[in-house]
């Protein structure tokens, strides 16, 4: 009896440490894949996911919006590309970054931006910011290799690690007052071809609350990568083809920028007009622009329809359609156009606001 259970405890014993061992590995071909990824310089990848943002009070479930992405991105060391769907929003966006501009087509309408890379990366990195993430032996339970599928059971602190590491589950409420409670992480699977990462599948659900409403978020994600270190932006089109948002600034270096009166000296200084000492203009070829300070309002005038910005609530309108970019909550009447050029109009107001650094809305009151 004694010799049976000394055997017993050594298969066992020798089966776990088999385990552990193939874990290890196992654990050892990813990072060495994560860390070949990191390293790139270029790739291309193919997107697909899921949002659904289910809502709850006191009585249960008040709320469910769903929200899905398909598109393709290219990122070089130094230009990108994106072009992606995305429902039930109806955009559908073409865009491209080269020489400090970013060229953005939607549905045939043309502008252009003075951006730097990062910011644009910023914007990209909204509808998808998916990446592997540097996994440590106290990140995961276990680990299946299925055909270089690499299928990861997470603990809670690599759901954390996958949660902190990627914005997408942030951005997915658009709200900095968003409070996670729990996330779980029902799949985490990476395919590793020739020691490259080409394919990764996620999905999770997080717990939280914003606004004293409690929010379930069920999010998915499949990304396929290639043309790694090969990748090319292609066709960037031609700048004169587009519409461009906003004129440069005049070199102001030194401006300090404290209350209401020295932001209306700036707007003057870079050639907006007023005559009532409350709406100021400034009027190029094709687009205006005009701060109404008692309405705490920015507006923008493209072919005679009037966009406007609410900076105090961090909402736009135009006609029926109503925007409000803290929950990315659109009206069911607005179309791409109204979305993007409101949006302009937004970026307009903070194009100003960024350039001064200032923080403290209450002085443009």
């Amino acid at each position: 009896m004694k010799k049976l259970l000394v055997l017993v405890l050594l298969l066992v014993l020798v089966g776990c440490g088999s385990n552990n061992s193939l874990t290890k590995n196992l654990l050892e071909e990813y990072q060495g894949a994560y860390q070949k990824f990191n390293e790139l310089e270029s790739y291309s990848s193919e997107v697909s996911n899921e949002l659904v943002v289910n809502t709850f009070d006191e009585k249960g479930k008040i709320n469910v919006f769903i929200s899905t992405i398909d598109g393709k991105f290219v990122f070089t060391k130094f230009d990108a590309y994106s072009k992606f769907v995305m429902e039930p929003q109806h955009l559908n966006m073409e865009s491209w970054f080269s020489d400090g501009k970013q060229f953005l087509d939607v549905n045939g309408d043309r502008y252009a931006y003075n951006l730097t890379y990062q910011e644009y990366l910023d914007q990209i990195y909204i509808y998808t910011q998916l990446k592997p993430i540097d996994l440590i032996d106290k990140d995961i339970e276990s680990v299946l290799n299925e055909s270089n599928a690499y299928n990861f059971k997470l603990t809670e602190a690599g759901a954390n690690k996958l949660y902190e590491s990627n914005d997408i589950f942030f951005k997915a409420v658009m709200s900095e007052t968003f409070v996670k409670e729990s996330i779980k992480v029902d799949k985490y699977i990476v395919t590793i071809e020739d020691g490259n990462v080409v394919n990764l599948e996620v999905s999770a659900i997080i717990n939280g609350q914003l606004n004293d409403e409690d929010y379930e978020i069920e999010y998915s994600e499949t990304i396929d990568y290639y043309d790694l270190n090969t990748a090319q932006v292609k066709d960037v089109p031609n700048e004169d083809d587009f519409m461009t948002i906003k004129m440069d600034p005049p070199v102001t270096d030194g401006i300090v920028v404290t209350n209401l009166n020295e932001f209306k000296a700036y707007l003057t200084s870079i050639g907006f007009v007023t005559s009532d000492d409350d709406i100021y203009t400034l009027a190029l070829e094709d687009v205006s622009y005009s701060y109404k300070f008692s309405t705490q309002t920015h507006f923008m005038v493209y072919q005679n329809v009037i966009y406007e910005y609410y900076w105090d609530t961090d909402t736009g309108r135009v006609n029926d359609c109503v925007a409000d970019f803290k929950l990315e909550v659109l009206s069911e009447s607005c179309t791409t156009e109204d979305f993007t050029n409101i949006e302009n109009a937004r970026k307009s107001f903070f194009y100003d606001i960024d350039y001064l650094g200032i923080t403290d809305y209450s002085i443009l009151k």
